[in-house]
């Protein structure tokens, strides 16, 4: 196979698998980030999502996105529940102002501020490469558009 350009001589096959080497490991780094500033957020996360440390590390860069957004707690709280069967039901605000007030101390460079919603879009990307579409590509990237800015599958 030849090397394609830009990709550091690699062969497309081998640069996929190097790509998503890293995309797992850095997916690894930011759920061990909420695994440990934002337990009680982690044990709320639905299993029917997929890849468990992907969705993790998504949702420790949406709440970092959200707060550099200068979005409120209660707008990510929307979010999650959403996403988390009976959400209501639990103190989702103070898990995110829990995970708000610690993603600094965690030094991933990832959760900062001017990098976050990067992290969130790349994430949810990634994340959405395994999901189900409508067949229609463009659908689905409003959609997944919509999930990124507002938290809405429909965009809304």
């Amino acid at each position: 196979m030849t090397a394609m350009s830009g990709t550091g001589g690699w062969s497309e096959q081998e640069f996929r698998q190097e790509r998503a080497d890293w995309m797992k490991t850095r997916s690894g780094d930011l759920a061990t980030v909420l695994e440990t500033a934002g337990p009680q957020l982690l044990r709320l996360l639905p299993s029917d999502l997929g890849d468990r440390p992907l969705v993790a590390a998504v949702t420790a860069a949406r709440v970092a996105a959200d707060e550099a957004r200068a979005q409120s707690v209660a707008e990510t709280v929307n979010w999650l529940e959403r996403l988390i069967p009976g959400g209501p039901l639990h103190d989702l605000e103070g898990a995110v102002r829990e995970l708000r007030s610690r993603l600094a101390a965690s030094g991933e460079p990832a959760l900062w501020s001017w990098n976050a919603e990067g992290w969130e879009e790349l994430l949810l990307w990634w994340w959405g490469r395994v999901q189900p579409g409508t067949g229609d590509p463009a659908a689905d990237f409003v959609g997944w558009r919509g999930t990124v800015v507002s938290g809405d599958p429909a965009g809304r």
